[in-house]
């Protein structure tokens, strides 16, 4: 109880602070409203996609992330840990035990004082909760590590089943699109509805932009927990593991289909069906690339780096696997109409900041640079930015021209 009572004590110092005023709610419910309308900001306070540790920090047993990340998982320290309906702490919405697993949708920082945070339970009410002690700068009631299984904005998912995408967070908003496994979203902000589905419960909102430039809001998981998105992050490096797995499966199902007592219609297995951010062939000849310049792309085979575009060009380096690279020039190959890219490589040690050009695809022409552009994210939120602008724009002259036609009939 004096561990809660100083708990409520620091939370409400710091609405103090921040120059916020206690409220009177009505109910849970009525509240709740509120903190999600507070949550929908979540992608402003979205933090960088690449996962930082910080050494310095922790008890010894491993070391820290260097900042909260909104769509993290993690894990409660403390025993036991109220849930409070807004940062001033006026009523208790929840309480969370040792080892619980929360969802951070949102979190807030206020200079010299603990950090706040909002965070969905697993199958539970969200609610606030320090994410610090205000008397140590290490690890606090919240684990500061990210766990697997967590959220990334900017990150790129593959979806598993079918999702429908709708306007805006609210489950009863506008239908805008399906879409069906195999698709490929990239996240945007993450947040809650207000329980308006037909069981009245809080669901996990996700704004995704799709490679045809639809932009909407899905639910990436159900109700009942079940994954509506495969959760590995195919901008990152786990993509290269995938594509290393697809060719040992492939290569697997060939042997099999040699075997005799092999039907071709047994191989069904988990193993052999297809994964997401698998090989595949991007490139067809005669169609357009889908490489951009000035776009940077993720390495998926060891390949070679050479001085010019041709075959018979002297090599420079060999490039890993995972390595990135920004692409520079693009140009068919006069020999073989192969593409291949000026690019300069973004690595570890030499490997960093060296130029030249690689091939895009193999010859048996499935991809060598990855298709997915990792600096999707910012060309997206640019757009949206642009496309609000443009929006305010035509909303104000709209104004304008309905003031002068008032001003007329005067």
């Amino acid at each position: 109880r004096d561990t809660q009572a100083r708990e409520g004590e620091n939370l409400a110092e710091m609405a103090t602070v921040e120059g916020g005023k206690g409220r009177s709610p009505r109910g849970i419910r009525s509240s709740l409203s509120g903190m999600v309308q507070g949550a929908a900001a979540a992608a402003s306070m979205a933090q960088s996609p690449l996962r930082r540790r910080s050494s310095s920090l922790g008890s010894g047993k491993g070391s820290l992330d260097e900042s909260w990340e909104v769509g993290g998982k993690y894990q409660i320290k403390r025993d036991s840990m109220p849930m409070w309906v807004g940062p001033e702490v006026n009523e208790m919405v929840g309480e969370l035990f040792k080892d619980d697993i929360v969802l951070l949708l949102r979190w807030v920082q206020v200079v010299g004082r603990p950090q706040l945070g909002f965070v969905l339970p697993a199958g539970g009410v969200p609610g606030w909760v320090p994410l610090q002690d205000w008397y140590s700068p290490g690890d606090g009631p919240v684990h500061k590590v990210k766990m697997p299984g967590s959220w990334t904005m900017g990150a790129r998912y593959a979806v598993i089943s079918e999702a429908t995408v709708r306007e805006d967070r609210m489950i009863s908003s506008e239908w805008v699109a399906e879409l069906v496994p195999g698709d490929e979203v990239l996240a945007l902000e993450l947040t809650i509805n207000e329980g308006d589905d037909e069981d009245n419960k809080i669901r996990l909102r996700m704004k995704i932009s799709t490679d045809s430039g639809t932009v909407g809001w899905i639910s990436p998981q159900t109700a009942r927990g079940e994954m509506l998105l495969h959760h590995v992050n195919l901008l990152g490096s786990e993509v290269v593991d995938i594509v290393r797995k697809s060719v040992a499966v492939t290569r697997s199902n060939s042997l099999m289909k040699l075997s005799s007592w092999k039907s071709t219609t047994s191989n069904t297995s988990e193993e052999s069906s297809p994964q997401p951010g698998a090989k595949q062939r991007s490139y067809t000849p005669g169609q357009t690339m889908p490489w951009e310049v000035n776009g940077q792309y993720r390495v998926l085979e060891a390949t070679k780096l050479k001085e010019t575009h041709l075959l018979t060009s002297r090599d420079i380096c060999r490039v890993p696997a995972g390595a990135l690279a920004t692409i520079l020039r693009l140009e068919l190959r006069p020999t073989d109409f192969c593409p291949v890219a000026l690019v300069t490589i973004q690595g570890d040690g030499y490997l960093n900041g060296c130029k030249g050009w690689i091939r895009c695809t193999s010859t048996e022409g499935h991809d060598i640079i990855d298709f997915r552009d990792q600096h999707q994210f910012i060309k997206v939120q640019a757009r949206l930015a642009e496309g609000e602008r443009a929006r305010q724009l035509r909303e104000a002259r709209e104004a304008e021209e309905a003031e002068d036609e008032d001003d007329g009939d005067g």
